[in-house]
């Protein structure tokens, strides 16, 4: 998505224009989320849509706690709340997939071939 903007800029005609006021330091942010993306399709590819939720929730997780490390600052009551319901959430999908699993170990086990 990002070519049609390198070449309205110039940046097609003149490559050196396309990295103009780039640095070392800010190629860790563009590295960090190119990483990311990778992984979150490979959890999608492997485990399903809820998988990249809960990895979404341990990666805000992560990146409020570094927030708050960075800015010496206690995370906000919203930050907290938030929290909460992230993991009030996984507590109740993982008991919710436990139980259908269980459920469905009963079911075949109580039907077998006749």
């Amino acid at each position: 998505w990002g070519v049609p903007f390198v070449l309205l800029s110039g940046g097609g005609l003149r490559p050196f224009l396309a990295l103009r006021g780039w640095h070392r330091y800010t190629l860790v942010p563009v590295a960090l989320q190119a990483a990311g993306g990778l992984l979150v399709s490979a959890v999608v590819k492997r485990h399903g849509g809820v998988s990249m939720g809960l990895c979404t929730v341990a990666g805000i997780t992560v990146s409020a706690f570094v927030d708050m490390m960075t800015t010496k600052q206690p995370p906000s009551t919203r930050q907290v709340c938030a929290a909460a319901l992230c993991a009030l959430s996984v507590a109740i999908h993982q008991q919710d997939i436990g139980q259908r699993s269980f459920a469905k170990q009963i079911g075949q086990h109580e039907v077998g071939p006749g």
